[in-house]
C-alpha cells in the first residue's frame, strides 16, 4: 500500500488557498463598492470629496486589520462577539 502522507500537506495548502480566496473576494468587492458609493453620495448631497481615491483605497486594508485585531481581542476576553 502506498504512503499518502506526503500528499497531505498539499491538500491542506489547497484548502487554505481556497478559503483565503473565498474570504478576500467579498471583502475586496465591498471595499471597492464603498470607495465608489461614498463619493457619489457626497456629490449628490452637494459636498466634495477631498481625499484622493488612492488614499481611500489604501486605508481600507488598515480598517480591516483594525477590525481583525478588535475581533481577536474580543474572542480572547469574552468568547464570541456580537457582530
Amino acid at each position: 500500500m502506498r504512503n499518502l502522507f506526503a500528499a497531505a500537506p498539499l491538500g491542506l495548502l489547497a484548502t487554505v488557498v481556497l478559503w483565503r480566496l473565498l474570504a478576500v473576494g467579498p471583502g475586496s468587492r465591498g471595499g471597492t463598492a464603498r470607495c465608489v458609493f461614498l463619493p457619489v453620495l457626497f456629490l449628490t448631497e452637494g459636498r466634495r470629496v477631498t481625499a484622493p481615491l488612492v488614499l481611500r483605497a489604501g486605508l481600507l486594508p488598515l480598517g480591516g486589520l483594525r477590525r481583525c485585531g478588535a475581533r481577536r481581542r474580543a474572542l480572547r476576553g469574552h468568547g464570541e462577539p456580537d457582530a
